[in-house]
């Protein structure tokens, strides 16, 4: 991961240690020396499984599921506080908000924090319903809303945190996507999406959410809105070329009146994605006129079974690098 105010170094998570590349943005060397690596290495702490920068680039965080603390690296100093638990199990990800308040992290078990970065305190809840640990998680631009799924059921929830003052107890987890696997008639082909999920990714207007799915070529795209409350309406799928299917997806944040989704493809391809958001965020590059599911989601209000992606998606393929 980059760090944020910066265009040379790069976190890298590795099987025994993390690595921090200096990289020269203007060099056309592909993969630099291991002279410009840092490594940063702990007992007990590999492999790592996630690394995520602060918003402002100060700090790092490090995850592994071999370790039950989190560690918070100071990479100038070559230095790192433990965050733990008693009990606690080992940690597969972790995902600060935009704002720096929170940091989300998951185990390999059914539970995961909240971290609130003021004083390090943290909220806990336990994935009840499935049972299953958290495989994905993204955070909203104003940092209030945390969208997360587990790899026991194809569903995605939403954690809704408001002002401190205002707040009598912890929130409760509301289901807002239900992403169950299907098929999609699109003309002579039969297109599989949905099912359990790899990655989820929201843009920096709050206007777009990407999915990719563990056994789908497809990354499914959604319009959203925040105020006054969550909305969230199918827009279409993305697909690469043939036999490619996505490894990972993000979008670029630091942009304001448009989005542009980042996909690395199985076959090594990376693909820039623009998509045109209006101020109102009801449409875009994406959306489909045929497409009329849509939900609205407040905290406490459960959707049931309520499926974006049983209605008709408007599908974008690549047909050329």
């Amino acid at each position: 991961m980059d760090r944020p105010h910066s265009s040379s170094l790069l976190a890298v998570a590795c099987e025994r240690c993390v690595l921090v590349w200096t990289v020269e943005p203007s060099s056309v060397i592909t993969r630099p020396s291991g002279t410009c690596a840092q490594t940063l290495a702990a007992p007990g702490h590999a492999p790592v499984t996630s690394v995520r920068w602060s918003p402002l680039g100060d700090l790092l965080m490090s995850a592994s599921p071999s370790d039950s603390a989190l560690l918070l690296w100071s990479v100038a100093e070559e230095s790192h506080v433990p965050l733990k638990r008693l009990w606690s199990a080992g940690h597969t990800l972790c995902r600060w908000s935009p704002d720096a308040s929170r940091v989300f992290t998951a185990t390999t078990g059914p539970t995961f924090r909240v971290w609130e970065t003021g004083r390090w305190t943290d909220e806990r809840w336990r994935c009840a319903t499935a049972g299953g640990p958290v495989s994905a998680a993204c955070w909203s631009p104003d940092g209030r809303v945390a969208l997360f799924v587990t790899s026991a059921e194809p569903v995605v929830y939403s954690l809704s945190f408001m002002p401190v003052l205002l707040m009598e107890s912890a929130p409760k987890p509301v289901p807002v996507i239900d992403l169950t696997a299907r098929r999609l008639d699109h003309g002579k082909e039969m297109i599989h999406v949905g099912g359990e999920v790899s990655g989820l990714t929201w843009d920096s207007t709050g206007r777009r959410l990407a999915v990719s799915f563990v056994d789908s070529d497809a990354v499914a795209v959604f319009s959203t809105e925040l105020h006054p409350h969550l909305r969230i309406a199918a827009c279409g799928l993305i697909r690469g070329l043939k036999d490619e299917y996505p490894v990972a997806v993000e979008f670029q944040m630091n942009l304001q009146d448009t989005t542009s989704l980042c996909v690395a493809w199985s076959s090594g391809r990376i693909q820039h994605v623009p998509m045109l958001v209006p101020a109102s965020a009801a449409g875009g590059l994406l959306e489909s006129s045929a497409l009329s599911a849509s939900v609205a989601a407040s905290p406490g209000r459960s959707l049931g079974d309520a499926s974006l992606l049983r209605s008709p998606v408007q599908l974008f393929s690549v047909d050329s690098p």
